[in-house]
């Protein structure tokens, strides 16, 4: 594992033209907030884990899917990899929002659509937000 990015803004420059293959959420199975995001380059032929751990956005980076690492009791995977699929991604960057009930965001910008990661407060509070044309 290697850690790529961590920081609580900032351009992640490592994951600009990945094209995604396989995308699995890891959500609290009680509330659904966004624990984590496991993503399958097919460009890289590498595997990110992306969170948010309070005041910080981390992107790991793995040769294997090793997301079975992260599984716990009141958590579930969810596969969005359909609405990633054949998208090309053009820029990857983590913003400190200084609005009140909104903390962090990650935007993954896909030209004509994109995913934001929201953090809503230090506790961890995130929501994935899918936006613009599928291919």
């Amino acid at each position: 594992m290697d850690r790529i990015f961590q920081h609580y803004q900032g351009t992640i420059d490592a994951m600009q033209g990945a094209r995604f293959s396989c995308v699995k959420v890891l959500e609290d199975a009680m509330d659904h907030d966004v624990i984590l995001l496991w993503m399958r380059d097919d460009t890289s032929k590498t595997w990110y884990r992306v969170f948010i751990d309070g005041a910080y956005c981390g992107v790991d980076q793995y040769g294997e899917d090793e997301s079975e690492e992260d599984i716990d009791d009141d958590v579930i995977f969810t596969d969005y990899s359909a609405w990633f699929h054949g998208k090309v991604l053009e820029s990857a960057r983590v913003l400190f929002l200084n609005r009140p009930g909104e903390y962090l965001l990650l935007l993954l910008d896909f030209g004509q659509s994109e995913c934001k990661l929201l953090c809503r407060s230090e506790a961890g509070e995130c929501v994935l937000q899918l936006s613009g044309r599928p291919k």
